[in-house]
C-alpha cells in the first residue's frame, strides 16, 4: 500500500510543481517582469475619491510595490489584512499602492469592510498588459524611472518588500526619477 502511494504521489507532486512554475510566470515565487524592464505607464482610478492618475505621477516620489489583487481571490484576501502592517513597516522604502482587478463596487465594499489605512486604486485591463499579471496577487516593486526592481507573484510579505529594498540600495539608478533618466 505505501508503495502504491509513494508512486502516485512523486509524480502527483511534480506536476503540480510544473504547475506552479507555469503559473506563477519565471518560477519560485517570481511573476515574469526581469529587474529593469521598463514598464509603460497607464492610468488608475483612486477608489476613494475617482480622480485618475497615471503611473509615473505615483511613482515621481521614489519607489512603489504595486500590489495587484481581486477580492474574488482567496490568497488575495487572506492577505488583504496584512497589506497595512507591511505598508507601515516598508512605506519609508516603498510605498504600498493597491491596485484592485475587480469592480469597483466589491473594492468599495471590502475597504468599507476592512480598510487597510493606504489608498486602494481601481485598475483594468491596460495594468494587466503593462505588467503582464500572471497570476493574483502579483506585486511588482517598480522604481521612479519606471523600470523594475523585483517582483513576487503570490502572497507577499516582508521578504519580498525586503529584497526589493536591498536590490534598490544595490542599484541606486533605481531611484532616479523617469524625467531625469530621459535626459
Amino acid at each position: 500500500m505505501l508503495d502504491r502511494l509513494r508512486s502516485f504521489a512523486i509524480p502527483a507532486a511534480i506536476v503540480l510543481l510544473l504547475v506552479w512554475v507555469a503559473l506563477s510566470g519565471s518560477g519560485l515565487g517570481s511573476g515574469n517582469l526581469a529587474p529593469g524592464t521598463r514598464i509603460e505607464s497607464f492610468t488608475l482610478t483612486n477608489l476613494a475619491d475617482g480622480k485618475a492618475t497615471d503611473l509615473a505621477s505615483l511613482v515621481s516620489d521614489g519607489p512603489v510595490a504595486l500590489h495587484i489583487f481581486a477580492t474574488w481571490c482567496g490568497a488575495c484576501m487572506r492577505e488583504w489584512p496584512s497589506l497595512e502592517g507591511i505598508a507601515a513597516r516598508h512605506g519609508e522604502d516603498l510605498r504600498l499602492i493597491p491596485i484592485g482587478l475587480d469592480q469597483p463596487s466589491a473594492l468599495r465594499d471590502l475597504v468599507r469592510k476592512k480598510p487597510i489605512g493606504v489608498p486602494v486604486f481601481v485598475g483594468g485591463e491596460a495594468v494587466e498588459r503593462a505588467l503582464r499579471v500572471p497570476m493574483y496577487p502579483y506585486t511588482v516593486f517598480v522604481g521612479p524611472n519606471l523600470r523594475v526592481i523585483h517582483d513576487h507573484a503570490g502572497i507577499v510579505g516582508d521578504r519580498a518588500f525586503l529584497s526589493a529594498i536591498q536590490r534598490l540600495k544595490a542599484a541606486p539608478e533605481a531611484t532616479v526619477p523617469a524625467r531625469v533618466a530621459q535626459r
